[in-house]
């Protein structure tokens, strides 16, 4: 029987969902009954958990933002220095 195998990383009956912590290495992913019958159905969502993104995402906007805000004030700083020179001359 093939869930009787040991080589199984992880196995998951009944709609409960399946975690696992990935390892290094090729991995596939195999869809069957348990006691290897045909007519197997399959509704599947992926995702993975990878704390790094959220630090990240955070550690580059906050910079992102101090400079959008410094583009905006030199642009300002900019168009009023053209507008004072139009009126001076």
């Amino acid at each position: 029987m093939p869930a009787a195998q040991t080589f199984w990383a992880a196995t998951s009956t009944g709609g409960r969902p399946l975690d696992w912590k990935v390892r290094k290495g090729q991995w596939s992913v195999v869809t069957m009954n348990a006691d290897g019958s045909p007519d197997v159905r399959v509704q599947a969502k992926v995702g993975a958990k990878v704390p790094l993104i959220r630090t990240l995402g955070w550690g580059l906007a906050i910079p992102g933002f101090l400079l959008a805000a410094a583009a905006v004030a030199f642009v300002a700083i900019g168009a009023r220095g053209v507008s004072r020179s139009r009126q001076a001359a």
